[in-house]
């Protein structure tokens, strides 16, 4: 990597938070712009599960991001609650050097028409599809996606649930043994598939659903991508209310928001946009206009080259 910048003399260097030791001396004596993004330092968490982390490796991860944040011309933060930490934390972060940045989508590539996978999963066209992407984790709300659907397919026919993406076997497990529950066929499980795929499995979807939970403590410091591929697919939204989540989404307008973990909430809310089309193709419109106009990856480039020039000056 030395060799590699020495070489080619860049204007600028872009690196994902890095958790090893010699960053510090790689970056010594630059003379190009240097920016971090970061998704979640280590030290946010580190006093959450202290029987796993050494007070050496405490130490050291300390050390490593503080150095880091010295260095860095900008800090791109994929949300609020990251920023805030580090601007807490480490003295040499300021308001000016760290941005809160979040992710974004390729609004080319998740497009409102095209192709879509209903016939391979033999769901009609008369289905009203709920949908769910992501590598599952107990953080995601699967289960509480699950209960609210199993509440309504009681008395919906015409209403199915595909769930796009894998994780650990122990959990997808579990997962399959709460959705046994519903009548056989209700619940789809894709398994992983590949991304170049994701477009058409999100457009076999009317609603879609990201129902996550604080991942650690009370803190829900993520950007989810699947937000703003669900956004710019142009499909009706509903997320819990947290962080970054009901930040993006205004209730009614571009989504619905429900309270985080309530599982009977989030099936009323699903109810509501099952039985309301113009709420429904309301919504789906209005977030595939915000995802081009705000959360496009150019728009991500373009808040960071602007922080830097900022900065600079």
């Amino acid at each position: 990597l030395v060799n590699i910048i020495k070489d080619g003399g860049p204007d600028m260097v872009y690196v994902r938070w890095p958790h090893k030791i010699f960053w510090d001396w790689v970056f010594k004596k630059r003379k190009y712009a240097l920016v971090f993004e970061c998704n979640s330092p280590v030290t946010m968490f580190l006093g959450k599960d202290i029987s796993k982390i050494s007070c050496v490796w405490k130490a050291i991860y300390k050390y490593m991001d503080a150095q880091i944040c010295k260095n860095a011309d900008v800090i791109s933060a994929i949300s609020k609650e990251v920023k805030d930490f580090l601007i807490s934390n480490y003295p040499s972060c300021s308001d000016k050097k760290v941005i809160i940045n979040p992710n974004g989508v390729d609004c080319d590539k998740f497009i409102p028409e095209g192709s879509d996978y209903r016939k391979a999963y033999k769901i009609s066209k008369d289905d009203i599809v709920i949908g769910f992407s992501a590598n599952f984790r107990p953080w995601q709300g699967i289960d509480t996606l699950i209960m609210a659907f199993q509440s309504i397919a009681q008395n919906e026919y015409n209403i199915k649930l595909l769930i796009i993406g894998t994780g650990d076997e122990d959990y997808l497990n579990q997962l399959k043994m709460l959705a046994a529950k519903a009548r056989e066929n209700d619940i789809i499980f894709t398994g992983s598939v590949p991304f170049d795929e994701m477009p058409a499995y999100l457009r076999t979807c009317d609603i879609l659903v990201s129902p996550q939970n604080p991942s650690v403590g009370k803190v829900f410091h993520q950007s989810p991508i699947k937000l703003y591929e669900y956004m710019a697919a142009g499909r009706a939204i509903i997320v819990s209310n947290i962080g970054q989540l009901k930040e993006v989404i205004k209730d009614g307008y571009n989504g619905l928001i429900f309270e985080c973990g309530r599982s009977d909430i989030l099936a009323e809310k699903i109810k509501l946009l099952t039985e309301d089309k113009s709420l429904r193709e309301k919504i789906a419109r209005n977030a595939r206009t915000e995802a081009v106009k705000y959360h496009s990856w150019t728009n991500h480039v373009n808040r960071f080259l602007e922080a830097i020039d900022g900065y600079n000056k």
